[in-house]
Protein backbone atom coordinates (compact mmCIF):
# COMPACT_ATOMS: atom_id res chain seq x y z
CA UNK A 1 0.00 0.00 0.00
CA UNK A 2 1.91 3.36 -0.97
CA UNK A 3 2.26 5.99 1.51
CA UNK A 4 -0.64 8.63 1.05
CA UNK A 5 -0.54 10.34 4.66
CA UNK A 6 2.68 12.46 2.91
CA UNK A 7 4.47 11.17 6.50
CA UNK A 8 7.58 9.47 6.41
CA UNK A 9 8.49 6.33 7.65
CA UNK A 10 11.71 6.27 10.12
CA UNK A 11 15.13 5.14 8.28
CA UNK A 12 15.84 1.03 9.07
CA UNK A 13 18.59 2.31 11.79
CA UNK A 14 15.53 3.45 13.73
CA UNK A 15 13.22 0.71 13.75
CA UNK A 16 15.28 -0.74 16.51
CA UNK A 17 14.59 1.55 18.75
CA UNK A 18 10.60 2.26 18.56
CA UNK A 19 8.20 0.95 21.02
CA UNK A 20 6.79 -2.31 19.20
CA UNK A 21 3.30 -0.45 19.07
CA UNK A 22 4.61 2.18 16.94
CA UNK A 23 6.34 -0.04 14.62
CA UNK A 24 3.25 -1.66 14.17
CA UNK A 25 1.45 1.51 13.34
CA UNK A 26 4.18 2.16 10.71
CA UNK A 27 4.06 -1.24 9.01
CA UNK A 28 0.08 -1.09 9.17
CA UNK A 29 -0.83 2.78 8.34
CA UNK A 30 2.34 3.23 6.46
CA UNK A 31 3.15 6.01 8.52
CA UNK A 32 4.87 6.29 11.53
CA UNK A 33 5.89 9.50 14.13
CA UNK A 34 8.22 11.55 11.93
CA UNK A 35 9.65 13.43 15.11
CA UNK A 36 9.57 14.03 18.62
CA UNK A 37 6.38 15.63 19.40
CA UNK A 38 4.79 12.39 17.51
CA UNK A 39 6.87 10.59 19.24
CA UNK A 40 5.89 11.83 22.80
CA UNK A 41 2.09 11.61 21.24
CA UNK A 42 2.44 8.02 20.61
CA UNK A 43 3.78 7.17 23.83
CA UNK A 44 1.47 9.25 25.97
CA UNK A 45 -1.72 7.53 23.99
CA UNK A 46 0.00 4.15 24.38
CA UNK A 47 0.11 4.98 28.45
CA UNK A 48 -3.32 5.60 28.25
CA UNK A 49 -4.57 2.76 26.64
CA UNK A 50 -2.07 0.57 28.74
CA UNK A 51 -3.68 2.01 32.10
CA UNK A 52 -7.21 1.06 30.22
CA UNK A 53 -7.56 4.90 30.09
CA UNK A 54 -7.78 5.18 26.33
CA UNK A 55 -10.79 6.69 25.33
CA UNK A 56 -11.91 9.55 22.17
CA UNK A 57 -11.98 12.01 25.14
CA UNK A 58 -8.27 10.99 25.98
CA UNK A 59 -7.06 13.83 23.37
CA UNK A 60 -7.52 16.18 26.03
CA UNK A 61 -5.26 14.01 28.65
CA UNK A 62 -2.44 13.81 26.03
CA UNK A 63 -2.40 17.85 24.99
CA UNK A 64 -2.00 18.02 29.22
CA UNK A 65 0.81 16.12 29.00
CA UNK A 66 2.78 18.09 26.66
CA UNK A 67 5.69 20.12 27.33
CA UNK A 68 5.20 21.57 23.83
CA UNK A 69 2.70 23.54 21.69
CA UNK A 70 1.10 21.36 19.10
CA UNK A 71 1.03 22.30 15.28
CA UNK A 72 -1.26 20.94 12.96
CA UNK A 73 0.75 18.02 12.29
CA UNK A 74 0.90 16.45 15.30
CA UNK A 75 -2.43 17.00 16.22
CA UNK A 76 -3.80 15.36 12.79
CA UNK A 77 -1.32 12.67 14.17
CA UNK A 78 -2.78 12.56 17.95
CA UNK A 79 -6.41 12.21 16.30
CA UNK A 80 -5.30 9.24 13.82
CA UNK A 81 -3.06 7.57 16.95
CA UNK A 82 -5.65 7.58 19.33
CA UNK A 83 -8.19 6.15 16.42
CA UNK A 84 -6.13 3.22 15.56
CA UNK A 85 -4.51 2.38 18.78
CA UNK A 86 -8.28 2.34 20.03
CA UNK A 87 -9.09 -0.40 17.10
CA UNK A 88 -5.63 -2.13 17.74
CA UNK A 89 -4.97 -2.14 21.54
CA UNK A 90 -2.11 -3.00 23.12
Amino acid sequence: MPNTTGARPFPPSFSATLPAAVSEFSSLCGMAPTNSHEQAIARIVNDLDTEGRLSPTSIEDVIAHLNFAMTKSDSEFLVNYIRWRMDHPL
